[in-house]
This record gives C-alpha cells, sequence and structure tokens, in this order.
C-alpha cells in the first residue's frame, strides 16, 4: 500500500481525530520493504505536538479497537 493509500484509508475511518493524527504518525514509521514499523510513544508525541499521555490514551483506544497492535521491546519502542 502506497503512503497516499495509508493516509486516505486513516482519514476515512471512523477513528477520532486524535487517533487519527496518532495513526499517521505512526504510519510515517511503516516502511514498504518490512512488516512492521518502529516508534516510540515519545516520539510520535513529538513528532505530532500532542502531549505523551494523550498519545498513550489514543495507542490505548487504538488497542481496545484492535485498530492497531502494538508491543513494546526492552528499548520502549514499539512494534506495530
Amino acid at each position: 500500500m502506497k503512503p497516499q493509500q495509508r493516509v486516505a484509508c486513516i482519514f476515512a475511518s471512523r477513528a477520532e481525530p486524535t487517533d487519527k493524527l496518532v495513526l499517521i504518525a505512526i504510519a510515517s514509521h511503516y516502511r514498504d520493504n518490512l512488516t512492521r514499523c518502529w516508534a516510540t510513544p515519545d516520539g510520535l508525541a513529538a513528532l505530532t505536538g500532542l502531549a505523551r499521555s494523550t498519545v498513550d490514551g489514543s495507542l490505548a483506544r487504538m488497542r481496545a479497537a484492535r485498530l492497531a497492535e502494538l508491543s513494546r521491546d526492552a528499548a520502549n519502542e514499539m512494534t506495530c
């Protein structure tokens, strides 16, 4: 999927506006030649201009809604 298609899918989703912004930030870390992307909540907060607590809340909603599958490694990087 091309980056523009990813963003179009995010905009077309019923996700909350804050969640859409976080999803776009996550999508910006995704590379076509990989099956995963790596990002940190602090990095997502810096990229979006949102508070870390807002990013954490957004990630929690996405996990609960199964919009994103996220895990953390020892370095606290998220795999999405």
